[in-house]
């Protein structure tokens, strides 16, 4: 019982700060979306249906036909399932390639998400995101529709090269890792934790160049985001359960926590590309918000990565404009790192990205033989 207990969303107040523990429970969260957001008649893209959806067995899934909303779908293939979703490619009736998040009870926040970063962001910056585009809310569950994004995601990429014995390139983890700033920064800007930033939820686009107009990454899964307009000014956040993939430092002792939770996932995710293996941090023992050291940066040829990993993981700022300004420095840092030697690492970027693709290729070839 205290577990369950300790399971419910609780807010702290003392003079100096608002602490919210748990902020990443569904139950929180549709709390938030029907008390201040005007609930799922506010969201512009959902259409509400009263009956259940049919269940689709494995057996049965390839072939048939599921209709939401008038519009009929023709299932392809499943993607992925898990004890709180199913994720489906189809085809719609246009021909058009989509995907469908089938969730096992009715949760709408993805959605709220989505419509609530379409209107923070620009065309341009929403290009770094596969958002939701309309969801079907029915009495046992929901769908989102979203864009589908064959190309694989980046836990896949770092997965592939560790099971052939090989390392991404430095020069393209510096390019992802460019990407992940530039898609951290416009989160964090439009006032949205992402709250699960690993490598499965950014996509790869394999038609890019380095430059504005073309992304490399997209970030997909915004079922656990935190909406920080919908808390007062300077609350910060408590995790004292396993409810996020991401456990950055501050969440293991218990510590309070902000941006955090997305910065140390990033680290996370620029070591496993580099290493093909998970972080384990060495630190001092006895200091409450400890100084991190890295292991292997030796191994690597840029000195970039002491930067990055020094700065993301020892330098944790909890109020927006710093945080955003450390981010930028950081960018310009990484993005010096590539192009300051005339051009030379650009042009080994585009070879290693040709070769990436090349090799992902045989290797899916390979595996069907």
């Amino acid at each position: 019982n205290s577990h369950q207990n300790s399971d419910k969303p609780l807010t702290i107040k003392t003079n100096n700060e608002i602490i919210i523990e748990n902020p990443f429970q569904p139950r929180h969260l549709n709390e938030i979306l029907e008390q201040q957001c005007g609930g799922i008649k506010s969201l512009s893209n959902v259409k509400l249906i009263d009956t259940d959806l049919p269940y689709y067995s494995e057996n049965h899934l390839v072939g048939n036909q599921i209709e939401l909303g008038g519009s009929k779908y023709v299932i392809y293939q499943k993607l992925e399932e898990n004890t709180k979703h199913s994720i489906i490619s189809v085809v719609d009736e246009h021909g058009i390639a989509k995907c469908l998040k089938i969730y096992r009870n009715p949760f709408l926040w993805s959605q709220y998400i989505s419509e609530t970063l379409t209107s923070r962001l620009t065309l341009s910056e929403l290009k770094n995101f596969i958002l939701s585009q309309e969801s079907f809310c029915f009495s046992n569950s929901s769908v989102s529709v979203m864009e589908l994004n064959n190309e694989g995601n980046l836990h896949n990429l770092i997965n592939q090269y560790q099971k052939h014995n090989r390392r991404l390139e430095e020069t393209v983890v510096l390019f992802y890792t460019l990407e992940l700033l530039v898609i951290l920064q416009t989160l964090h800007s439009a006032d949205v934790i992402h709250g699960n930033f690993t490598a499965e939820n950014f996509l790869i686009c394999t038609e890019i160049q380095h430059n504005d107009s073309t992304h490399g990454l997209k970030m997909i899964n915004f079922d656990t985001c935190i909406d920080l307009r919908k808390y007062e000014n300077g609350t910060i956040f408590k995790d004292t359960l396993a409810n996020c993939p991401v456990r950055c430092y501050e969440m293991r002792p218990g510590l309070t926590w902000k941006y955090q939770a997305d910065t140390f996932g990033l680290c996370e995710i620029i070591y496993s590309m580099l290493f093909g293996e998970s972080m384990e941090l060495k630190n001092s023992i006895g200091d409450v918000r400890q100084t991190f050291r890295v292991p292997r940066l030796e191994e690597c040829q840029n000195k970039i990565w002491e930067t990055v990993f020094s700065t993301l993981l020892n330098n944790r700022p909890v109020d927006k404009e710093n945080h955003l300004q450390q981010l930028s420095q950081l960018y310009n840092q990484c993005d010096n790192a590539l192009t300051s030697d005339g051009g030379k690492l650009l042009n080994d970027l585009q070879v290693e990205l040709a070769k990436q693709s090349l090799n992902l290729y045989i290797w899916a070839e390979n595996q069907e033989v």
